[in-house]
């Protein structure tokens, strides 16, 4: 079998290079064929690509409906990373099931162009309270998360966002700077850890905080289960307020450096034999569905 294992050409990290490196070394092992794809070249629609399956470690939907399009296997596939791409749409469709607990959430309203609205602003802090949570609707590793204390650092994050679609939402005081982030793999718990930040409001790795490895209780499990099976994701790490399973967000391409490290486990060899079985299945029905 042959894979591509797809990253951005535009943006690297340690931990993107290493997430890249570490699948395409385990699936080595395992006998697979793999090329890492950036998509920072031209990619014409109907483009016939000489892969079996992909391993998408990128947002470009685009790109990624282009590969399935072509007969490609993708995992995720696009519509499972642009559901979990956009934070907005995510929370929508948590609400599908009812097991799935989510804060209190206020989508922004469409704009065509950034208006200032002060009154619907001083609604959004009467009905969530201070202090609140912001998001840009995308966005990654916490950078376009705001803790908002007060109506005018309200007003100053909204002008700063200006038009970009955003979400405002109840602040869970009981968890500041700890999460849980549990990874699931083929709707399986696979592992998990809490992150600390003794420095900052978000417990994001990028962002300073630190891991710890943990067996999840059986309640966390089941919860990031159902948002797998939910979003039908491969591959995915969820995040939870440390002191409840209340849902934070779901990362589709999740970043597993930290995790790793503190864990022992090995995402990257377990992730593979995933896609391998998987496609595996796939080419083996293609084919009996052509005899």
């Amino acid at each position: 079998m042959k894979g591509a294992i797809v990253i951005n050409g535009y943006y690297s990290s340690p931990s993107s290079v290493y997430q890249a490196d570490r699948m395409k070394e385990e699936l080595t092992k395992l006998g697979a064929e793999t090329d890492i794809v950036k998509n920072d070249r031209p990619f014409p629609i109907g483009e016939k690509f000489c892969y079996d399956f992909a391993v998408f470690f990128d947002k470009d939907v685009n790109l990624a409906r282009n590969m399935e399009e072509s007969g490609v296997l993708v995992f995720n596939s696009s519509f499972a990373t642009e559901n979990t791409d956009d934070k907005i749409r995510t929370a929508l469709i948590t609400l599908r099931d009812k097991e799935i607990i989510t804060p209190l959430t206020i989508p922004s309203p469409k704009k065509y162009s950034y208006v200032k609205d002060a009154e619907y602003l001083k609604r959004i802090g009467e009905i969530l309270g201070y202090p609140l949570v912001v998001k840009e609707s995308k966005g990654s590793l916490g950078e376009q998360v705001y803790l908002v204390e007060d109506f005018d650092s309200l007003v100053e994050i909204d002008e700063k966002i200006g038009n970009k679609d955003k979400l405002y939402q109840q602040y869970v005081y009981e968890s500041k700077g700890k999460s849980a982030r549990i990874i699931v793999i083929g709707k399986k718990y696979f592992c998990a850890m809490l992150l600390n930040n003794d420095g900052d409001f978000r417990s994001n790795a990028h962002a300073g905080g630190k891991g710890i490895a943990v067996e999840a209780d059986e309640e966390y499990v089941k919860a990031a289960e159902r948002v797998a099976e939910l979003f039908d994701l491969d591959y995915c790490g969820v995040d939870f307020f440390a002191v409840a399973p209340i849902l934070i967000e779901v990362n589709g391409n999740a970043y597993f450096t930290e995790i790793e490290k503190v864990t022992g486990k090995n995402v990257a060899r377990r992730y593979s034999e995933y896609i391998l079985e998987t496609t595996k299945e796939h080419l083996l029905c293609k084919n009996l569905l052509s005899l």
